[in-house]
């Protein structure tokens, strides 16, 4: 009965709720076309490619039930890249994993889903942009190239495992990962002290 009330009202407003969409000047916040290749090289001399599959962008509603509906642009960062939890030594690769999303609930939001070879970024947390820009600048050397726009991205929660009775970081998180707002991620740490380095973006 309440959902025919609410279809009948809308009828009667010609409600159609609100949609809230992404400020073309925000959508640069992914400094992707979609269509990179992304060539990583680790301080131990090992290698990982992750390769770009482009922009989804849809609206869909917050909540359904709703009144007024209020409906959410994304666009959503698409990859495919190597299995963060290899059973062997042979390299896996995974479709269709969302790198990143940005979207517009009222205020533009930005959230960073990463993994890569044995490395993951245990992290849930969503960025406004005023919070992810107003992180603190730093420089990043990475070979011939300087980076001045770099923001460092760190986990809002640490991972560990129980090993020999000690409490350990888990052997596969991402410490910090190193954001340049022109050219995305070049860098990210772990705990251990290996580090990976943009060394090509195709």
């Amino acid at each position: 009965m309440t959902r025919l009330l609410i279809i009948f009202s809308c009828l009667v407003a010609s409600c159609n709720g609100v949609t809230y969409n992404i400020p073309p000047k925000d959508k640069g916040l992914i400094p992707y076309k979609g269509n990179e290749v992304l060539i990583f090289r680790s301080n131990k001399g090992d290698m990982d490619t992750i390769f770009l599959e482009g922009i989804t962008k849809f609206v869909s509603p917050e909540n359904q039930w709703s009144f007024p509906l209020k409906h959410i642009e994304h666009e959503v960062l698409v990859s495919r890249r190597s299995d963060p939890n290899p059973k062997s030594d042979t390299i896996r690769y995974l479709d269709s994993l969302t790198m990143m999303t940005l979207f517009n609930d009222g205020a533009t939001k930005l959230e960073i889903q990463f993994s890569t070879k044995n490395g993951w970024l245990y992290t849930n947390e969503v960025y406004t942009k005023d919070q992810f820009l107003y992180l603190p600048d730093t420089v990043l050397k990475i070979g011939a190239i300087q980076y001045h726009d770099v923001l460092i991205v760190a986990p809002n929660e640490t991972i560990t495992d129980v090993k020999n009775g000690k409490t350990v970081p888990r052997s596969n998180a991402i410490s910090k990962l190193y954001w340049s707002k022109s050219h995305g991620i070049i860098r990210y740490d772990k705990p251990d002290g290996e580090y990976w380095e943009l060394l090509k973006r195709e």
